[in-house]
């Protein structure tokens, strides 16, 4: 456990001296939640830019009353991800690992952040580390994802192996389709030799 944090500026923020005791935590939580769900779900962009901004104010609050709470943290670097303000998603990322780099969501996220980035080999070293911790949310889709990295790495048998593990957490056509494809085909002719990423 390593309660250091990194100081990262907020545009929604300016660097005053604020005492954080005399906040009301759990109203700041329902609310910071209810704004970050909100913008989950939201589809217009703009709407969903203020809901992210509503949260982001309110877990930036919550991250100085509580710094050594893992969640607050990965969160915002949820938040400035999906705002595509990478050099704070990235800081906040590391303050959650730096708190506890066992964590499978800060761990998961972190590797989401690279995945969307097409910077596979960090996405699937996030990833592993998330499932060696005991990921629990959606394990098919980072089965899955695990399964297609491998894939592009022309890793054949590594990919099939996720592949099947992601369908036997929830079955899915295509990708048993997918299976069926990898286990049939010759390697040296699927073109994958020549086509991978290079590691």
């Amino acid at each position: 456990m390593n309660n250091k944090t990194v100081a990262v500026p907020l545009d929604e923020e300016e660097s005053l001296s604020v005492d954080y005791t005399k906040f009301n935590v759990n109203e700041i939580k329902t609310a910071a939640d209810g704004y970050f769900q909100s913008a989950l779900k939201e589809e217009d962009k703009e709407k969903r830019e203020q809901y992210l901004k509503n949260a982001t104010t309110r877990y930036y609050i919550l991250s100085n009353t509580d710094k050594g709470n893992v969640k607050y943290y990965t969160i915002l670097g949820r938040i400035y991800d999906m705002r595509g303000y990478d050099k704070y998603a990235k800081a906040y990322f590391y303050n959650a690992l730096g708190i506890n780099d066992r964590d499978p969501d800060a761990n998961y996220y972190f590797g989401e952040y690279y995945y969307s980035r097409n910077n596979y080999k960090l996405a699937i070293k996030y990833y592993q580390k998330a499932l060696a911790c005991g990921f629990k949310q959606e394990p098919s889709e980072l089965l899955k994802k695990m399964g297609y990295i491998y894939e592009q790495y022309g890793d054949l048998q590594r990919a099939a192996a996720f592949y099947k593990n992601s369908v036997a957490s929830k079955p899915d056509v295509q990708i048993s389709k997918k299976i069926q494809d990898i286990e049939g085909a010759n390697y040296s002719s699927t073109g994958y030799d020549s086509k991978r990423i290079r590691k």
